[in-house]
């Protein structure tokens, strides 16, 4: 660290990691992935990338964290979003489709490692009949389907993995700012390499 740098708290990923300072500064570090391959990132001093921060909490690949440089409390995520655990709605670094669906959907199908897809594209949320949102990366599909007998109007599909422009992976390097639906949260969670805004029931970053 950068001589006079006190770190009050760490926060560590698979190959990353995030201290902040005394003075709520946070610092980040770590390397990069590149297909199957690690690549180092070439610098002896961490990078810091956000001020005034309460609050952070790493993924494997990514960092949540509580700021609040305005003067009001505000979530910020970088790292990877290939699953869009950033929580970011331009959906920067993967991308989604939804499915409108009425009374059943046609070729649901367990998915390898947990959850289920349609045409090989992993169902991550359903439209509800009362207009909610739910998660559905843990659901089976025949808990989706009985979903969508009961009134879901839509799934959301997380498109096969695509090759993401170098311009696109740099920009989720730097604190995005994740806007909330309800509240403005006060915990971060870390649990088993996952982030999560607790207090935030509708919105899973992780």
């Amino acid at each position: 660290m950068p001589s006079g740098v006190a770190v009050r708290h760490v926060s560590c990923g698979d190959c990353h990691s995030c201290a902040s300072h005394e003075k709520r500064r946070v610092w980040f570090g770590g390397a990069g992935r590149k297909r199957r391959s690690w690549r180092r990132v070439h610098q002896r001093i961490p990078t810091l990338v956000l001020e005034v921060c309460l609050q952070i909490a790493s993924g494997a690949n990514h960092t949540v964290a509580l700021a609040a440089p305005s003067g009001h409390n505000q979530v910020f995520a970088w790292g990877s979003n290939a699953m869009g655990q950033l929580g970011l709605e331009d959906a920067c670094g993967f991308s989604e489709r939804t499915l409108p669906c009425s009374g059943s959907v046609a070729g649901l199908a367990p998915r390898e490692g947990g959850g289920c897809e349609v045409a090989g594209e992993q169902v991550v949320r359903i439209h509800q009949a009362d207009g909610s949102v739910r998660a559905a990366t843990s659901m089976t599909a025949e808990q989706v389907q009985q979903a969508v007998v009961q009134g879901a109007t839509a799934l959301v599909l997380q498109v096969a993995e695509r090759e993401v422009p170098k311009p696109e992976k740099q920009k989720l390097l730097r604190p995005q700012h994740v806007p909330l639906e309800v509240g403005a949260g006060e915990h971060v969670a870390s649990s088993d390499g996952a982030v999560a805004w607790s207090s935030v029931e509708r919105r899973w970053l992780g």
